[in-house]
């Protein structure tokens, strides 16, 4: 029986974007857990309720597939515009040795997905009122439906933050609790070891970014900064979760 990694994220897992597919972190992943396929939904930009959007909605075959799935930065929004002639996106496919092609992904048929900062930049009342803090609250209640939705259906998933940790604000009332339970959750990776911290940590920097600058750590990693945080910290939750002793 065929199987299968299924990605979605934003620019962290867009194929090609500063490291090819077969030297990502996923794409490692994919040669050690020697699946048949790799299906890659991920845009640059994404946002997470697209992300989640594309998790409820596509067919998959949760038997024989492995997912993982990339927190993007928060600060994001989808959005939906009908129009006469639909805005179609697809999704990249691969086989083992990385021969690869696009096929549909009908669930994104006519989203956008925009910075808040876009969407939001004459709304003087909603910037004004932002707070970072409580947009890592609402992200982390979604992490955590998601984790159930996955778990009931027995699904093999890693959901990675794949940039600045999220603050642990376990003394806050409000997030008290759901800061909590995601800390718990061993199919995640939220509050430290991200790729962000771990590259930075060993002095890894990004690839698109000036070196100079001392925010080039919000930039996007080679193939350096893939394989080391899939050596560190990916590949060791993969073992953790069982996922080579329950290879299909």
């Amino acid at each position: 029986m065929s199987s299968t990694l299924i990605v979605i994220g934003d620019s962290y897992t867009t194929p090609h974007l500063c490291v090819s597919p077969c030297e990502s972190f996923w794409g490692l992943a994919a040669k050690d857990l020697q699946v048949d396929n790799i299906i890659n939904y991920s845009h640059s930009g994404l946002a997470f309720d697209l992300i989640l959007h594309i998790l409820l909605n596509e067919k998959f075959d949760w038997d024989t597939s492995y997912f993982i799935i990339g927190v993007p930065p928060i600060a994001r929004v989808g959005l939906f515009i009908d129009q006469p002639t639909p805005k179609r996106h697809s999704a990249y496919m691969c086989n083992q040795v990385f021969e690869e092609w696009r096929i549909g992904c009908n669930s994104l048929t006519n989203c956008k997905w925009l910075d808040y900062a876009e969407v939001f930049s004459k709304d003087k009342y909603f910037l004004a009122n932002y707070n970072h803090g409580w947009q890592e609250v609402l992200i982390l209640e979604k992490i955590l439906l998601a984790h159930s939705f996955l778990k009931i259906r027995n699904a093999k998933f890693i959901i990675a933050n794949l940039t600045a940790p999220i603050l642990l604000q376990e003394s806050w009332e409000v997030s008290e609790q759901i800061m909590k339970t995601c800390h718990d959750l061993p199919e995640c990776i939220l509050f430290k070891n991200t790729q962000f911290d771990i590259n930075r940590a060993d002095g890894i920097k990004p690839v698109d970014r000036d070196p100079d600058d001392p925010d080039c750590w919000f930039g996007h990693h080679g193939s350096a900064g893939n394989l080391n945080w899939y050596q560190k910290v990916l590949n060791v939750k993969m073992k953790e979760l069982g996922w080579y002793d329950t290879k299909i």
